[in-house]
């Protein structure tokens, strides 16, 4: 059962995600903000509505020539052994490295909970991974997995800065309502 763009919309509504259309080809274009960046995607329709491909754009970039790719494709390669649905690839004409969760959509339709866990899983495997694989392309040298306990720490300090912005927001008076 093909999925239509009109049912893709309604599923990124769905998870209150902004969107744009894209211009050229059955896909949806978005943005997200995570730990260790933000990202740009694509969830495209393809192959007559029965495959859904989420894909990154300028995730990172390792040329041919870079000193560390062998690092960095090692480490892709190991992400790619370890996590289920996300996919890391290395397009050799440009350096682009990508990152693609792909579904089959052949005979039912996709529910909003299912949608809500591919969407969930595939943007915390390209946060959570995104800081190293940027090392290793920097320096050569894979830092290793991330350690759990710490980007809690991490979390909770980045929560703890934006508390304080917003009291200073509140503390600081607005002219302009005057």
């Amino acid at each position: 059962m093909p999925m239509t763009m009109d049912q893709l919309q309604d599923l990124v509504k769905g998870q209150n995600l902004k969107y744009f259309l894209h211009p050229e080809q059955p896909a949806l274009m978005l943005q997200a903000k995570g730990i260790n960046g933000s990202y740009q995607f694509i969830i495209a329709l393809q192959q007559n509505g029965t495959f859904l491909q989420f894909k990154t754009l300028q995730y990172l970039y390792c040329k041919e020539d870079n000193r560390s790719l062998f690092e960095a494709l090692k480490v892709m390669g190991s992400l790619n052994y370890q996590i289920r649905l996300a996919k890391w690839g290395w397009d050799p004409r440009d350096g682009e490295i990508d990152v693609c969760a792909d579904t089959w959509i052949e005979d039912s339709a996709l529910t909003q909970e299912q949608f809500g866990r591919i969407t969930f899983n595939y943007l915390t495997a390209i946060d959570m991974n995104y800081a190293r694989l940027e090392e290793t392309i920097e320096t050569g040298t894979d830092p290793g997995e991330f350690d759990p306990l710490e980007m809690a720490k991490r979390i909770a300090r980045e929560a703890e800065k934006e508390e304080e912005k917003e009291e200073e927001k509140e503390e600081t008076p607005d002219f302009t309502r005057m």
